[in-house]
């Protein structure tokens, strides 16, 4: 019987180790992938429900569910990039366009002043918030959104003075995207947190 268990013990860490190697070769460098790239059986992705689901999935394609994060282009993005500045809290950011990308000069993690490209855009109505990807992989929120119903920027937290030192700066914390909105905006999130150095290096998942 000792035999035995040992055996089958032996077969379940190599197919573990498999499953796990599996999971560690997904290596794109976005949080947009394809279903055939995420080993998960069990996910089937919106091309594969349509098949049996034709009329939720007509409902759903092209509303803001399925908009609920996008990549960053002159489409998706609904706020004033053309040199429009925003103050609030003592805090000035200046939103502006690089070519065709879209970018941000606003106060960092370190309480300077730097220019951060834009990636996703976070929502349609009544609010579109936008993510700044950092070197560490972490996905941050910008604090000043654009409010889409009355076409001007605005800053979530008003009458809230925040210190760049603190988990509720827009770089830090309270407004990290991985943590704080991944799991309710995003399916079948693959976060890749590395405990060791804190690192997010590819935070990969499917959206809405």
């Amino acid at each position: 019987m000792r035999p035995l268990l040992i055996y089958l013990l032996i077969i379940f860490t190599v197919l573990a180790c498999k499953e796990e190697s599996k999971y560690q070769s997904v290596t794109k460098d976005t949080v947009f992938v394809s279903t055939k790239e995420i080993p998960d059986s069990n996910f089937l992705g919106d091309n594969n429900c349509k098949e049996c689901h034709k009329d939720q999935y007509n409902d759903w394609k092209g509303s803001h569910h399925e908009k609920a994060m996008q990549l960053v282009d002159s489409l998706s993005v609904l706020a004033d990039f053309n040199g429009e500045k925003f103050t609030s809290q003592g805090v000035t950011s200046h939103f502006f366009k690089k070519g065709t990308d879209f970018y941000v000069n606003t106060e960092g993690p370190d309480g300077n002043y730097h220019d951060y490209k834009i990636v996703y855009t976070f929502g349609i109505t009544p609010l579109q918030q936008y993510i700044v990807k950092f070197p560490n992989g972490h996905f941050q929120c910008l604090r000043t959104a654009w409010d889409s119903v009355k076409n001007k920027w605005f800053d979530l937290y008003p009458d809230f003075k925040v210190v760049h030192s603190e988990w509720l700066h827009w770089s830090r914390g309270g407004l990290n995207w991985n943590t704080m909105c991944s799991d309710c905006h995003s399916t079948n999130v693959r976060k890749n947190y590395d405990f060791k150095t804190a690192l997010n290096p590819q935070a990969i998942n499917l959206l809405f």
